[in-house]
């Protein structure tokens, strides 16, 4: 009984050291400029005209806000892709 066990405790060991390494986190490379913030628009509104360009800047820089999310949705997307690609069963 004691030789089964030292040898089934032995046989454990020997094969713990087979597993898998260290686990490796990885994530897809977003350019700097798409992490910056966009600045709110700097524009006195004294006039109703000026208040009109301050919704116009406001409006753009939104827009420019949603294409730099879109532009990262875009590349996790593309990345999870190569990812599953690489895992999935061939």
């Amino acid at each position: 009984m004691a030789k089964t066990l030292t040898c089934l405790i032995g046989c454990l060991m020997f094969l713990s050291a087979c597993g898998p390494g260290q686990t490796q986190l990885i994530s897809p490379p977003i350019p700097n400029e798409l992490l910056a913030p966009v600045p709110a628009p700097a524009r006195d509104a004294r006039t109703l005209r000026d208040l009109g360009l301050l919704v116009v800047d406001y409006d753009e820089a939104l827009s420019a806000a949603n294409s730099r999310i879109e532009a990262i949705a875009e590349i996790v997307t593309r990345f999870k892709a190569r990812i599953a690609a690489a895992i999935s069963p061939r």
